[in-house]
């Protein structure tokens, strides 16, 4: 299956290659980087709605899982805003110290009761 590009109001998101590279290093080492529009955290919310969204919308996922980095509190306390839980249970592709922090899509919320 081929990636798709998703669009919200401010960002196009596409998988990137590597011939992405190039560009991206010279425009983040650039003074150009200081005037990205939104905070971090506005961009990052953004992006993680939009990749949830998609995984329950096209895909028809029930469940999407995402692996923080248990010294990555920002991560942490974006994916509680977005309605995630943490899941101690689950399994991590990558090594300790990680937590999974568990979406729910919203037919999964209304048959479990939560919220």
């Amino acid at each position: 299956m081929k990636s798709p590009i998703l669009h919200t109001e401010r960002l196009t998101l596409d998988r990137p290659g590597a011939a992405d590279a190039p560009g991206a290093v010279a425009f983040l080492m650039s003074d150009r980087a200081r005037f990205m529009g939104g905070s971090r955290d506005a961009v990052a919310a953004e992006a993680a709605r939009a990749a949830r969204d998609w995984a329950f919308g096209s895909l028809g996922w029930a469940t999407v899982a995402g692996h923080v980095h248990l010294g990555n509190h920002r991560s942490a306390r974006l994916a509680g805003r977005l309605g995630a839980v943490r899941d101690p249970a689950a399994a991590s592709p990558f090594p300790p110290p990680v937590d999974t922090w568990r979406h729910l899509a919203p037919i999964a919320r209304m048959t479990t009761g939560r919220a």
